[in-house]
């Protein structure tokens, strides 16, 4: 990810360990939490009931939106962790989240910053974090290009007020103005490297926003050619070789034809809005979390999510909170699953 969001994610982690040491449970007069379930999705929260639910919803027509464009089913629920941000959680970004692939949980972790607008930004850092997740969870070793390219292209995801619809291609300002003031695009041949390349905080956000291009141009202006791409590639074919069928001619033959025009670009290349149904994430259900689960959540936090504490003190921390897990509800270790 770029240095900046990396920076940012890095911040949020020190917090969450943080709090995991002072925060109370629910059951001690804290933030109470709830778990809301859809046919996809099972999400944990502090929020309010109710925006818990318009979350969710929201969550669902992301994932429907995605699915339209690519040509995937990921298996089973997936959990997913909403923090408000609020009180301990106390973050000063409101585009703060993260995917972990460890197993036997996905986990992704989103929290929002001020109140104005966090609705939209919530879906759009999920968007990023569950492209993320379809990569991992469906096609054969992604390209580094690939698989950020497209957690950027979803990311800008913007719904309509009513949630009825919602819009894919907008320029990531940020990217786009980069590589215009930068004149530095990088070629989709030298992209296909980055995965052996020796990591740079220099060179990191130059592939990041290249990669944003090459997807974005691909996806509005090839877009047949790319989903079957992305088809072969869902089918656990090597990418590389998935690319070379569906785009046999040279590389530098797509390079020619972008121009320097940075901006150009994005006026003529096409977005796209696709409709929701009306029913898309209206069923749901809700209960309290228990304070064994609770106790539970904050140990895989505190294991999954990065943090420059040592190994060590991070086991010390996740049996702590197991301990009082253990301690709320002995008999009931399925709890210990959280799946």
């Amino acid at each position: 990810m770029p240095r900046l969001r990396a920076l940012a994610v890095a911040f949020a982690a020190l917090s969450i360990l943080a709090a995991c040491a002072t925060i109370r449970c629910p059951a001690e007069g804290g933030r109470p939490w709830q778990e809301v379930e859809t046919e996809h999705f099972r999400i944990m929260t502090d929020l309010g009931e109710e925006e818990a639910e318009t979350t969710a919803r929201r969550f669902e027509r992301v994932r429907h939106v995605l699915l339209e464009v690519l040509p995937l089913e990921p298996p089973g629920r997936l959990p997913v962790v909403v923090l408000s941000g609020k009180e301990v959680f106390d973050f000063d970004d409101s585009r703060r989240s993260y995917f972990s692939p460890a197993r036997p949980a996905r986990i992704v972790v989103v929290s929002n910053g001020p109140k104005r607008n966090a609705a939209i930004e919530r879906g759009q850092s999920f968007a990023h974090e569950y492209s993320h997740y379809l990569a991992a969870a469906l096609f054969h070793r992604p390209p580094l290009w690939l698989n950020e390219g497209l957690a950027m292209f979803f990311g800008e995801i913007l719904f309509d007020t009513d949630g009825g619809s919602a819009t894919l291609g907008r320029e990531d300002v940020d990217a786009l103005e980069y590589l215009r003031r930068q004149q530095c695009l990088l070629s989709l041949e030298s992209l296909w490297d980055w995965d052996r390349e020796e990591r740079s905080d220099a060179a990191e956000y130059r592939r990041y926003a290249s990669s944003w291009f090459w997807v974005s141009y691909l996806m509005r202006m090839e877009g047949a050619r790319f989903k079957e791409f992305l088809r072969r590639c869902s089918e656990r074919e090597d990418a590389r070789q998935a690319w070379e069928a569906v785009f046999p001619e040279p590389m530098q033959a797509l390079q020619s034809r972008v121009t320097s025009n940075y901006r150009q670009w994005f006026i003529e290349w096409p977005r796209r809005t696709y409709s929701i149904p009306a029913d898309c994430g209206s069923t749901a259900s809700s209960r309290a979390l228990e304070p064994a689960e609770y106790h539970v959540l904050l140990s895989q936090l505190v294991m999954r999510w990065r943090s420059k504490l040592s190994e060590q003190e991070r086991r010390e921390r996740r049996d702590a909170e197991l301990k009082r897990a253990l301690q709320h509800d002995p008999a009931s270790l399925r709890k210990l699953e959280l799946e």
